[in-house]
């Protein structure tokens, strides 16, 4: 049987209604998978927050009877999968247990194809490299006139109104120069899927809702993935 365990901090909100939601979804599957959940910062045994058991409760799944777990080496090494919520769980996984590097992903990095957005991520990061090749170009173009501003700033106070505008000047300048790489960075980056689950602890039911939905959405390209993989 295999094993996948989902990681989030308290294991009261995001984990825990991942697990229960690929529960859920393993029935009549035809998967044998066994799933468990573990937090980072757990402490005591916690039940699941009132707002995950109300916007599981909508979903006909009952968390009442859940209980925070501590994440630890022997959970780790014993599952076949380690589903974190967020880049930084994965972190602190990865750094309890780094023999595992291969195991353990977020939650979205595993199911979706990047493929998806490894043109973006590519075009992004040419983009950035160029933008930052034309700012030190400029900045070693023009570093003499720069460093005379700099010191007079510094020199002649009652000139500092001036050697301020020329400054800016100099800037509107770079501005100009990289306008348009900057606009083209800023809409790639939006085509980047945000890799973390986000953390709904504190907020309004809306907020559970928001992130049950996100984790039912990844859990669900999780089942398809898993068919896929793991069914022979």
């Amino acid at each position: 049987m295999k094993t996948i365990l989902f990681v989030c901090t308290g294991n009261t909100c995001r984990s825990s209604m991942a697990e229960a939601l690929l529960k859920e979804k393993l029935k009549g599957s035809g998967l044998d998978i066994r799933v468990l959940s573990a937090g980072t910062a757990v402490f005591r045994e916690d039940p699941a927050s009132k707002h995950a058991v109300m916007v599981m409760g909508e979903r006909g799944i009952d968390l009442s009877g859940h209980r925070s777990k501590p994440v630890n080496r022997d959970m780790l090494e014993q599952a076949d999968l380690v589903l974190t919520m967020t880049q930084n769980h994965k972190k602190a996984v990865l750094d309890m247990t780094p023999q595992l590097e291969g195991r353990v992903f977020t939650l979205k990095e595993f199911v979706y194809d990047k493929t998806e957005y490894r043109d973006v991520e590519a075009e992004l990061s040419e983009t950035a490299g160029r933008l930052n090749e034309k700012r030190n170009a400029f900045i070693e173009k023009y570093k003499t006139e720069l460093m005379s501003l700099k010191k007079k700033r510094e020199e002649l106070v009652a000139e500092l109104d001036r050697v301020e505008e020329e400054l800016l000047e100099w800037d509107k300048r770079l501005q100009r120069e990289i306008e348009e790489d900057k606009k083209k960075i800023e809409k790639l980056q939006e085509r980047v899927p945000d890799l973390d689950i986000k953390d709904p602890f504190g907020g309004h039911a809306d907020c559970y809702r928001d992130s049950a939905d996100e984790i039912e959405e990844a859990v669900d390209k999780l089942v398809d993935k898993l068919k896929k993989d793991w069914t022979k």
